[in-house]
């Protein structure tokens, strides 16, 4: 080891790293260095070395980028290398010696961590700089990192808070709460109502496995508004009308329809009806009275077809009490 840092140190001074300074009675640049052991503290200095040797500094001018690609290149000559160390004049580290010790200790896997974590970092960074549009970045971020981890064979532990973001990508969910685990497995098997509900300790709004998200209280009392739609035009009014704390009833929705889903969470009561049946006389009258009772209903846009057709009826009779009103975008 003695005979492989003096062969570095002859060569570092014949290539003159550091200025050199050989104004009578002062040492040169040679005799100044110092030749220690690489620290964490070194890794922003050396990524700006390699930067500035490099010329990456010219390639790029946003520094967090160049700092993240400057430690990627590190480690990328870390990973291969068991034996480092940092050449230092007047106490700055002014470049590093690296080459293989298989006499040391194994250190290439704490540095190819590093490395796919500042790989996994650009990637990321060049898809959110890409695109302006929130759910194209989304797409181009999954599309990166998926293509990213099957290329390199590699698991991506990734923290999140975005419990929708967290079920669309994840092929295990690991749930902490506080500093217990409070479930392991897969999307489908921890993202339902009820875990979702005790994991957060909702008691004011529910967990929508469906939609991937947290809906608020729904607004108490008899329902002032009945809301007739279809195949999700009814969910801006919805939530317009929870927001601004109106009850109000929904109906006659098929229990596959997308707005029965968050309508039973943020109606006051939902008028119900089985998939591709017609509409039954029951829920038909269930829903003229619900309309006698709210002082008025929204036609948010109902599509209506042959199993629904007698929606077309309530609607007129909704007109005829003078309560009808459309839903304007």
């Amino acid at each position: 080891m003695k005979e492989n840092i003096d062969e570095n140190k002859i060569n570092l001074s014949q290539h003159c790293v550091g200025p050199a300074d050989d104004t009578p009675g002062t040492a040169s640049g040679a005799d100044r260095v110092r030749f220690r052991p690489i620290c964490r503290a070194d890794y922003p200095i050396l990524a700006e070395l390699i930067n500035s040797t490099w010329g990456f500094d010219k390639m790029h001018d946003d520094p967090i980028v160049l700092r993240h690609f400057g430690l990627r290149y590190l480690y990328t000559c870390l990973i291969k290398h068991t034996f480092a160390l940092v050449a230092e004049i007047d106490g700055k580290a002014a470049g590093i010696i690296i080459e293989a010790d298989y006499g040391a200790d194994h250190t290439s896997l704490k540095y190819l961590a590093l490395y796919y974590y500042h790989t996994a970092y650009l990637t990321l960074r060049r898809a959110f700089s890409a695109f302006h549009d929130v759910n194209e970045r989304y797409d181009r971020i999954m599309r990166e990192m998926d293509d990213f981890c099957k290329e390199k064979g590699i698991t991506v532990i990734m923290s999140l808070h975005e419990i929708d973001l967290a079920q669309k990508i994840s092929d295990k969910i690991l749930c902490v709460k506080g500093d217990t685990i409070f479930g392991y497995g897969e999307p489908e098997a921890i993202f339902k109502e009820d875990f979702i509900q005790k994991l957060y300790e909702i008691d004011n709004g529910h967990f929508d496995p469906l939609f991937g998200s947290v809906e608020l209280a729904k607004a108490e009392g008899e329902a002032e508004v009945f809301v007739i739609s279809s195949g999700g035009c009814g969910i801006p009014v919805y939530r317009n009308l929870q927001k601004a704390k109106i009850p109000f009833s929904a109906g006659i929705l098929y229990t596959n329809d997308i707005d029965y889903h968050l309508a039973k969470h943020l109606a006051v009561s939902v008028i119900e009806e089985e998939p591709f049946e017609p509409v039954s006389d029951r829920a038909f009258e269930r829903a003229k009275q619900m309309i006698r009772q709210c002082k008025k209903v929204i036609n948010a846009g109902i599509v209506i077809g042959t199993t629904n057709r007698k929606m077309k009826e309530l609607l007129v009779f909704a007109e005829e009490m003078g309560k009808l009103e459309s839903y304007e975008k």
